[in-house]
């Protein structure tokens, strides 16, 4: 089942990278962040009316406002970077970075990497610049 749902995260993460670039270059990187962070901030609600069990304290709900506008500056960041760039470089490198400030965080702050972990995050550089490496195009200069 972790497979599954790792694929699945796999695609919808792929997919979102794509209608992200796409409606970021029609519509623009900032209508584009702020219609995604609306609708997860939709799907939150639903989630705390659901499954209601605690009421928030102050430093949560703090720690949340910290973290969705947090996440509204990386979004918004990421959706210009497809516009204005190549999604084949941003994406990686986006995704790479997401994953590695985490982990360095962890370990500044005293935690441990598994060997698996720290495998990892050791391809994953060299990966990045494999993955969005492109041969420049030869000059397309016409003679007249």
């Amino acid at each position: 089942m972790a497979v599954v749902l790792g694929l699945l995260a796999a695609l919808a993460y792929g997919a979102s990278d794509f209608a992200a670039g796409v409606g970021g270059r029609r519509f623009g990187a900032g209508i584009v962040a702020l219609a995604v962070h609306l609708l997860a901030l939709l799907v939150a609600v639903a989630g705390v009316v659901i499954e209601a069990q605690y009421e928030p304290t102050r430093q949560a709900l703090a720690w949340g406002l910290a973290a969705g506008l947090g996440s509204a500056i990386g979004t918004l960041a990421l959706y210009r970077g497809f516009v204005v760039g190549r999604i084949s470089v941003v994406a990686p490198l986006s995704a790479v970075v997401a994953a590695g400030v985490p982990a360095l965080t962890g370990l500044v702050l005293g935690e441990q990497l598994s060997a698996l972990a720290s495998v990892g995050l050791v391809i994953a550089v060299p990966a990045i610049a494999l993955v969005s490496w492109q041969p420049s195009a030869p000059d397309q200069t016409r003679a007249c």
